[in-house]
């Protein structure tokens, strides 16, 4: 059986910023799942192994216009915290999924 424990919630406001320089402020949350493979071991004992980290996340704040504009784009959110994460918009309700990077801090890369 596959778990999924939420191990980081931030919320706050940051900036939607396109691969063509458009930056739309915005309301986000943002939410980082560990998944974990939990097994019944022959001795009745369990294991758990942590697999994937998953991260979801929503924006709020946005008129029907940018919506539409920004849905589908690769984009990079800009964390209140100073962390980046490039996204998608998936969907008209503001959902983003994760394009493959994760969570990072650009400074820390310099």
């Amino acid at each position: 059986m596959i778990d999924r424990e939420v191990v980081a919630f931030l919320e706050g406001s940051g900036v939607l910023r396109t691969q063509d320089g458009k930056r739309v402020g915005c309301q986000y949350t943002v939410t980082i799942f560990q998944e974990i493979q939990r097994d019944r071991m022959l001795d009745g004992g369990e294991s758990a192994v942590e697999g994937l980290r998953i991260i979801e996340g929503a924006v709020m704040g946005l008129d029907h216009a940018e919506i539409f504009d920004l849905q589908e784009k690769s984009m990079t959110l800009e964390l209140e915290d100073g962390q980046y994460w490039e996204c998608i918009l998936t969907n008209t309700d503001g959902d983003l999924a994760s394009t493959g990077k994760g969570l990072y801090n650009p400074r820390r890369h310099m």
